[in-house]
């Protein structure tokens, strides 16, 4: 992350130490807007208030550091009592409600926090799963010819293409693997050119495990 991102309180907030205590204490800082700084609220409040107010920051950054090209969601990885702080005070971008990391990622690794992040990958993949194998219940097409003309006109929404249609070998001779592919890479260009969506992904997580299927916008 660039230098002034807000991955520590001091960073985001600023420092006031308190030299008789040799306490550190955290201030709100001046563009994070009319939020509370320290008087005479009690540790825990204070604790309460540096903690929202450096969500806040963060909050900040991330809608100016990811939502600048389309609203994306932000998954949360931490323990729960700072996951509701966080979604109490953040209000300025997506955070998802369904998918997290519910512990802290405190002193661990980058290779332990990719591990762990394994779970919202694959909860993910979940979803998106179920999503494609429901848009079964609309208008779709699975033979070629169908597909083709569809894609034409630009009728289709979203075409999925099976990895299986890309091995090696695929087809009775290199001539026929080579037109095949070049066939799907028309298709798709037609359906990308008509503001469709390709998807490449293993046949058994496509619509109907089809190897090759369109589904219709009309």
């Amino acid at each position: 992350l660039p230098a002034d991102a807000p991955t520590t309180l001091e960073i985001a907030l600023g420092t006031e130490r308190d030299d008789s205590r040799g306490v550190l204490h955290y201030r709100s800082s001046s563009n994070l807007g009319n939020h509370a700084g320290h008087g005479t609220n009690t540790k825990e409040e204070e604790l309460e208030i540096d903690w929202s107010n450096y969500y806040l920051a963060i909050g900040k950054y991330l809608k100016n550091f990811i939502e600048t090209e389309e609203k994306l969601p932000v998954f949360l990885y931490g323990l729960p009592e700072n996951q509701t702080l966080f979604r109490k005070v953040v209000r300025s971008i997506h955070v998802d409600q369904t998918i997290s990391v519910p512990s802290s990622p405190t002193q661990l690794s980058l290779q332990e926090l990719e591990k762990n992040l394994e779970s919202i990958q694959k909860e993910l993949q979940e979803k998106e799963v179920l999503a494609y194998q429901r848009l079964m219940d609309g208008k779709y097409v699975h033979h070629l010819s169908d597909i083709k003309q569809s894609a034409k006109t630009g009728r289709i929404g979203q075409l999925f293409i099976a990895t299986s249609n890309l091995t090696d070998g695929f087809g009775d001779d290199p001539d026929t693997e080579y037109d095949w592919r070049q066939e799907l890479n028309s298709l798709s260009i037609d359906t990308l050119i008509n503001g469709g969506d390709v998807y490449v992904l293993e046949q058994k997580n496509a619509p109907g495990q089809k190897g090759l299927i369109a589904s219709l916008r009309y």
